[in-house]
């Protein structure tokens, strides 16, 4: 949303990135990954070339995204794999019913597949696993120019908030669940 307030030559101000790696995972079904023994631990590469000639289910947004993933490691993902581009809550539909074989989703998708249909992170950008596609802005902070003049101290106190709140979730476990509770 910001770009298109930046496009529009207004007067915005980003001020905090929130998420440090590219929250979209690449996932296939658990069975799959069990069938062709795929784990974590195997080099990218070696995941993405069992995927070769599949569907993978996307939306419109991110196929650049997944291209890079591809390319990180020498293959070419517009030949590689048939990207099928899938609009928002159709992606589960697709992934659960067979229409794709694999799934390159971000929140609330990705979580749905994987608490309610059996998915396997394939590649997990999320936890930084592709160099090339981490410390990207994407989720930010952001106001208007004449308001982070008027209240600099505000805006810093928000910064340093969601600083802590960024540090206490690699170190206390649950003082997070404490937090999200309350």
């Amino acid at each position: 949303m910001y770009l298109t307030l930046i496009g529009d030559g207004e007067p915005i101000l980003l001020f905090a990135n929130l998420i440090e790696s590219d929250q979209i995972n690449l996932i296939v079904r658990k069975s799959f990954a069990t069938e062709n023994n795929l784990s974590t631990d195997l080099p990218i590469r070696e995941r993405l070339e069992v995927i070769q000639g599949m569907k993978v289910g996307i939306a419109p947004g991110p196929p650049v995204r997944l291209r890079v993933l591809f390319d990180s490691v020498g293959m070419d993902g517009d030949s590689d794999i048939e990207m099928v581009i899938i609009h928002g809550a159709e992606q589960n539909q697709a992934f659960g019913d067979g229409t794709v074989d694999a799934l390159y989703a971000h929140t609330p998708y990705l979580e749905e597949a994987l608490v309610n249909q059996e998915a396997f992170i394939l590649v997990n950008q999320s936890m930084g696993e592709v160099p090339e596609l981490t410390n990207r802005q994407s989720h930010s902070l952001i106001t208007t120019r004449s308001y982070a003049e008027e209240h600099r101290d505000k805006l810093t106190a928000i910064t340093r908030a969601v600083h802590r709140a960024l540090q206490l979730m690699h170190t206390d476990e649950n003082a997070v669940v404490e937090a999200l509770l309350a």
